[in-house]
């Protein structure tokens, strides 16, 4: 959604969504000890129609048990990149 821009006041990509392709992308750049912290909480969407919320949580909530990640509402991830990396300079 680059055309964003206008609404949020910077350029919005979703190309590297999933925890997976963004702990790729983080390995590709010389990042380390990467810790994916996944969110399943995207119910408070369905809060208006108890049926649909209900459902939804029950779903989550499996989801986080089973690790099922790629179904994650968000995630945050923390790693570590060396100071002596130097190949972006490159």
């Amino acid at each position: 959604r680059p055309g964003a821009i206008a609404v949020t006041g910077y350029p919005a990509f979703f190309d590297h969504c999933s925890p997976s392709t963004m702990s790729a992308l983080f390995r590709r750049h010389g990042f380390a000890d990467i810790d994916v912290k996944a969110f399943y909480r995207a119910n408070d969407y369905f809060a208006f129609f108890v049926p649909a919320y209900i459902v939804v949580t029950l779903f989550e909530n499996l989801a986080s048990v089973i690790d099922w990640r790629l179904l994650a509402s968000g995630f945050v991830i923390s790693a570590r990149k060396s100071t002596l990396d130097q190949s972006h300079l490159a």
